[in-house]
């Protein structure tokens, strides 16, 4: 690769053990000099509906509301604040972009975020699920490799 030619890569981040994986496998076995990594969190609206659980939806009040919502924004706080000192200590360039979806699942968020930003690859986590929970559950992982027009790298758990 040229040394003026960069990368820009997605990694997908949720704060769960697998997107650490990924980005772990990123420093590890993928990084080149020069590289630009998009850190990539998208909220699902509805997740802070369903954070109310539990109470009478015809009884929630906008402060009920508001504290979920406010509760969320920290969490993304402390998400970016996570994987942000972990980009600063290896010193990779990187962006943190957030932002809301209503699809239900991240899958769709996530190939279009990697077409806007025009990446080159995508390298996310998998939680490893067989055939027939994947069938049932969804796989985010493989929403995005089969709808993205861009490679995707996917970054298995460990063996177990």
């Amino acid at each position: 690769m040229a040394s003026e030619s960069r990368r820009k890569l997605l990694v997908p981040i949720d704060g769960s053990e697998h997107s650490t994986r990924a980005i772990r496998f990123y420093l590890d076995k993928m990084r080149a000099e020069g590289d630009e990594v998009l850190l990539y969190h998208s909220v699902d609206r509805s997740d802070v509906i369903l954070s109310l659980a539990g109470t009478d939806p015809l009884l929630y009040t906008d402060q009920d509301l508001q504290s979920a919502v406010s509760k969320k924004n920290q969490q993304v706080t402390e998400l970016k604040a996570r994987y942000s000192q972990l980009m600063e200590e290896q010193g990779v360039s990187y962006e943190f972009v957030c932002n809301n979806h209503d699809s239900g699942t991240a899958g769709p968020a996530i190939v279009d975020m990697a077409k806007e930003k025009q990446v080159h690859l995508v390298v996310m986590g998998s939680r490893g699920l067989g055939t027939f929970r994947r069938t049932f559950l969804g796989s985010t992982s493989d929403y995005v490799v089969h709808h993205s027009l861009i490679p995707v790298t996917i970054v298995p758990p460990p063996s177990s």
